[in-house]
């Protein structure tokens, strides 16, 4: 070991940079990711749609909480989805530079612990002068490895890296605390503890993890601790307080998690000690990395996992007992993975690799410290190798090389997420037995068109799972598509006898007799749909359609305005709320209706013609002119609204008058 400090020493600010350009680098491409899958919370979510007051934006109602069940009782985490869409609306690449950040700021956080970690007497005389340089390998792996991918390229797993985030900050800040028990660092460690506490479940470990610190890295014993910092552990169990009231509030997260959902605990935890060792095999080797694991529990056996992870547990008590530092580690790693795999059933999904954001760290640190430890024991052991270049290069020649292979794995992972179609089929590709990854890249295809390649999907998931009502509905869908009726009616009905409280498949059936010329027969089934789901816009929406060509003007606005209340973002509601006001002579609201979907949909050349439309009926024309050329630019086929421009144009060369637009230019649509 060195026993003095090197006289090229690395300074913790180029430390510094240097992540965050590793960072910037590996996750330039993670910009060009879309919304999927669970990024519902986010876009179906109406209390993100404005800050104040903020009331509705930290705790989500009964209704929003079954719309966006990631987000609810977890009110950091939605506040941060508010800002988001306060900026730049539903553009992802706002939300994927939010979740880079935080990313990059939490890779400095866990530097800053590694490097005053190692500034403690425990580790001094073994990294004295060594320290940053060992905390920037630590931290560097850790942010730039692909296991992360899943907790920063998917927007919604915000959830995992912000409240991971919170907890590297709540720890920095205590460390900081402890040196001279300053209360400034301490009361800084309370306040990012319950900001931890408020962005995901997770957090409940960190009280224990700031103890365990202590008492192994810092303190004599338990005594002494309290004797000293009664009240800022005090503090930090208040917050245990607040997490219960928030998880109480979640209420089971819209149903996905905890008891009597079909799973025991034992059959859960069964589960979890493979993942835990698949968890563990993905930090060593990162491949194949799986989006969705789906609900399907793995057949595999596990008493052998189950006797590792009992020898794991009991090396970490040894270890704690002993004050040696991987019992530290390990404790962390279990600790953290407790709440999501242990023995509460998570039923949306059996594993998931964002959950590994802060466990990894454990695993990092063991294999990059455990690794230096033992090359210059081996060093002093073979004596005169000391003093040469050659093997002081070793280490940092091999943390800049897997560094640079695991950067180039995350730059390639962040491409999987370019599309939905993209991360669902390769999901499909390394897990064909999950069900769900058959229905959404079915999904996907039937959203293409592609309905002779979409079917097949959903026909496999309905083989692996025969009762999966979501399939059967989905799979309706594409035969309605296609015009098979009959086909598809049969499917929805089967899809309601295995769920009969499922709102799709009557909306389903609704637009199927709609499109049979039933429309009556198809208003009843969009109303059972509401029923079941007063959420279920498109039911609203179809209904609205419905109504409009039954002449039932004012049921149909109804409808379009109840779609907008749970999602303003529904730009077909804004554009057919639009035609229905501008019939009814209510043009400046059409018009707020038009703009509004023109914000959302800005390529829809249609939205142009009727603004135009609209504007020409006011008799300000050169608004009217205006929005008939961006939609001609947009679709020069468009007869309509080339008519309507010519009309205008004469009209006003010749007689200095306006002309009314062509009514079919505004008709509704689905």
């Amino acid at each position: 070991m060195d026993s003095k400090p090197s006289p090229r020493r690395l300074s913790p600010n180029i430390a510094a940079a240097i992540l965050v350009l590793a960072g910037l680098l590996a996750y330039a491409n993670s910009f060009q990711g879309v919304f999927v899958f669970d990024d519902a919370a986010i876009i179906h979510n109406p209390t993100i749609r404005q800050l104040w007051p903020p009331g509705p934006v930290l705790f989500p109602g009964k209704k929003e909480i079954a719309q966006g069940a990631t987000v609810a009782g977890r009110p950091l985490l939605n506040l941060s989805f508010a800002v988001n869409y306060a900026i730049g609306g539903l553009n992802p690449e706002g939300y994927h530079a939010v979740n880079l950040l935080i990313h990059l700021l939490a890779g400095l956080a866990f530097f800053g612990i590694m490097r005053r970690t190692l500034m403690l007497p425990l580790f001094r005389s073994r990294f004295e002068g060594r320290e940053n340089g060992a905390s920037l390998a630590v931290a560097l792996l850790w942010l730039l490895h692909p296991l992360q991918t899943e907790s920063v390229t998917y927007i919604v797993q915000r959830a995992e890296s912000l409240a991971g985030l919170f907890y590297l900050l709540s720890l920095y800040f205590a460390v900081r605390g402890l040196e001279k028990n300053r209360g400034g660092w301490q009361a800084a460690s309370a306040l990012a503890c319950l900001m931890a506490m408020a962005s995901k479940e997770t957090a409940v470990s960190l009280p224990l993890i700031i103890l365990l610190y202590d008492r192994l890295f810092v303190s004599e014993s338990f005594r002494d601790i309290f004797k000293k910092r009664r009240g800022f552990y005090s503090v930090l169990a208040l917050t245990w307080a607040v997490l219960v009231v928030l998880v109480l509030m979640a209420k089971g997260r819209g149903g996905t998690v905890g008891f009597g959902h079909g799973i025991t605990s034992w059959q859960y935890a069964k589960v979890q000690f493979q993942a835990i060792f698949h968890y563990l095999s993905l930090s060593v080797w990162p491949s194949p990395l799986i989006f969705d694991y789906g609900t399907e529990l793995p057949a595999a056996w596990w008493v052998p996992y189950g006797i590792g992870i009992a020898g794991l547990l009991a090396g970490t008590f040894a270890c704690i007992r002993s004050r040696l530092w991987p019992g530290f580690c390990g404790a962390w790693f279990f600790l953290i993975l407790a709440p999501s795999s242990s023995v509460v059933p998570v039923v949306t999904q059996v594993m998931a690799e964002h959950r590994m954001y802060l466990p990894l760290a454990a695993v990092v640190v063991l294999a990059v410290i455990g690794a230096d430890l033992a090359w210059r024991k081996w060093i002093r052991k073979h004596g005169g190798w000391e003093g040469k270049k050659t093997m002081q290069f070793v280490p940092a020649a091999a943390v800049f090389t897997a560094s640079a292979l695991l950067g180039w794995c995350t730059f390639a992972r962040n491409a999987d997420y370019h599309s939905a179609l993209n991360i669902w089929s390769d999901t499909e590709k390394k897990h064909p037995e999950s069900s769900r990854a058959h229905i959404n890249v079915g999904d996907q295809l039937t959203a293409l068109r592609k309905l002779g390649e979409a079917i097949p999907h959903y026909r496999q998931a309905l083989e692996i799972d025969p009762d999966y009502a979501e399939a059967w509905c989905a799979m309706a869908g594409a035969l309605g598509m296609q015009g098979k009726f009959a086909e598809a009616i049969r499917c929805n009905r089967k899809a309601i006898q295995i769920k009969p409280k499922f709102a799709d498949p009557y909306f389903n059936l609704g637009a199927i007799l709609v499109a049979m010329g039933k429309p009556d027969k198809g208003i009843e089934f969009f109303e059972q749909a509401l029923a079941i789901d007063p959420g279920q816009t498109e039911a609203d929406f179809n209904l609205g359609i419905t109504f409009v060509q039954q002449d039932k003007t004012a049921e149909a606005e109804r409808h379009f305005r109840h779609a907008l209340q749970i999602r303003p973002d529904h730009a077909g509601a804004h554009f057919n709320l639009g035609v229905l006001l501008v019939s009814q002579g209510k043009v400046r609201e059409g018009i707020d209706h038009y703009r509004c979907a023109i914000q959302i949909a800005p390529e829809d050349a249609e939205v142009y013609t009727n603004l135009g439309n609209a504007y020409a009926l006011l008799g300000e024309v050169d608004k009217a002119v205006r929005n008939y050329e961006t939609g001609l630019k947009l679709n020069p086929n468009d007869s309509y609204a080339r008519l309507n421009l010519a009309k205008l144009l004469d009209a006003v060369g010749k007689r200095g008058e306006t002309a009314g637009p062509d009514p079919q230019a505004a008709q509704p649509r689905r």
